[in-house]
C-alpha cells in the first residue's frame, strides 16, 4: 500500500507542477502585454504577485516530489530515508 500511496502522490504532485507552469507561463505572456501604469493594482502588479506566488507553489511541489522520490519503497532491503525538507514553505 505505502508504495501505491507514494506512486499517486508522484503522479499529483507532477500533474500539479506542469499546471503551475502552464499558469507561470500564461502569467509572463500576459505581464509582456499589459502596460504597468504603476498604480498599486495595476495588472501589472496584480500578475507579479501572481508570478511570484505560482513560482512558490512550484518550489513546495518540487520540495514534496524530491520527498516522495526518497522515501519510495526500496527495492533492495534498504530502510526509507525520513523526510527531511530543507527550508520551509514561505
Amino acid at each position: 500500500m505505502e508504495a501505491s500511496l507514494g506512486g499517486v502522490a508522484a503522479v499529483v504532485g507532477q500533474n500539479f507542477d506542469q499546471l503551475l507552469s502552464a499558469i507561470l507561463a500564461n502569467t509572463t505572456a500576459a505581464m509582456m502585454q499589459i502596460p504597468d501604469d504603476g498604480g498599486e493594482a495595476s495588472a501589472g502588479v496584480l500578475l507579479r504577485e501572481l508570478e511570484v506566488t505560482t513560482r512558490r507553489a512550484a518550489d513546495l511541489t518540487a520540495q514534496l516530489l524530491g520527498v516522495v522520490s526518497r522515501n519510495r519503497s526500496p527495492s533492495s532491503g534498504d530502510r526509507p530515508r525520513p523526510a527531511t525538507v530543507s527550508r520551509p514553505a514561505q
